[in-house]
């Protein structure tokens, strides 16, 4: 792991050094005193007999400082202990990286891919998730996807922070740009269309859509789904009668226009075609 970061940020590895240097001043005394000034992470005497202020050691490269750390951590530590401890610091500078930039509303999106990469390069995908790294998929979700807070709380517990790195990546048209879950078109079809739809009728939609990742799918799905549940609502005060959702939603893609699907199909019917409606340009 020293290694990855020593060619990715070696001003983090400084970091590490000197959280680690602080953990063993604790736990090990002055006895790390002398591997660490030599490494150039603590001071030592700052003035001579004479008063002369003493020289620090050089400013080593970061293969030999990678080397050093991982000596004076095995040196003083068990391997795996001196791993676990590293990978905590790592981790949580990584996180207070991300949430700087994230924070920073005039932060540019090469700015918040380049944190993110940064971060799932030496964190990768844990299964455990501080609740900071909650609140980071949070914001992400406001800033580039949705400002609905129920589709948020619908989706944020399944995503992770690197799946914002193909949205960010994929999805984003510039640097103003807020992101959008996409749709080629929207088509309604069945009872609704052809104004035969009783009380206990559906709303039966087809949306037409592009080349969607799981989150921007996600994404969609949830919001469909709770525009789905408002409107049964509305119909129910109007008409008394209840159900758990009105529409009926059936998404293609250009495959399958392609191949004949049957739903796909109705978009360009002679005999029985849907209805287009408009959508936000």
């Amino acid at each position: 792991m020293l290694d990855m970061i020593s060619s990715i940020d070696p001003d983090m590895l400084w970091r590490i050094g000197e959280k680690l240097y602080l953990h063993l001043k604790k736990t090990a005394g002055d006895s790390v005193d002398e591997l660490f000034y030599e490494i150039g992470l603590t001071s030592g005497e700052t003035y001579g007999e004479v008063n002369a202020p003493i020289g620090k050691p050089a400013v080593m490269d970061s293969a030999v400082l990678t080397e050093r750390l991982i000596a004076g951590a095995t040196s003083f530590l068990p391997q795996g202990e001196a791993r676990r401890l590293i990978s905590g610091w790592v981790k949580e500078l990584r996180i207070l990286a991300l949430v700087k930039t994230v924070d920073n509303k005039d932060a540019r999106i090469n700015d918040i891919l380049d944190t993110i990469i940064k971060y799932t390069d030496v964190v990768g995908n844990s299964a455990k998730r501080t609740n900071t790294e909650t609140w980071l998929i949070s914001e992400l979700l406001h800033r580039f996807i949705t400002n609905d807070e129920r589709v948020i709380n619908r989706v944020v517990d399944d995503l992770k922070i690197s799946d914002f790195k193909s949205v960010l990546e994929r999805i984003m048209g510039s640097d103003t740009s807020r992101g959008n879950i996409g749709g080629k078109g929207v088509y309604l079809f069945g009872s609704t269309n052809t104004g035969d739809a009783g009380m206990g009728s559906d709303i039966d939609l087809i949306i037409h859509v592009g080349q969607q990742d799981s989150l921007q799918q996600s994404i969609l799905e949830n919001w469909l789904d709770g525009w789905s549940r408002a409107l049964a609502q509305i119909n129910y005060l109007r008409t008394g009668y209840m159900v758990d959702r009105l529409l009926d939603v059936h998404i293609v893609t250009d495959k399958d226009i392609e191949s004949g699907d049957p739903f796909a199909t109705k978009i360009n019917s002679i005999t029985d075609p849907a209805t287009p409606l408009r959508i936000s340009e």
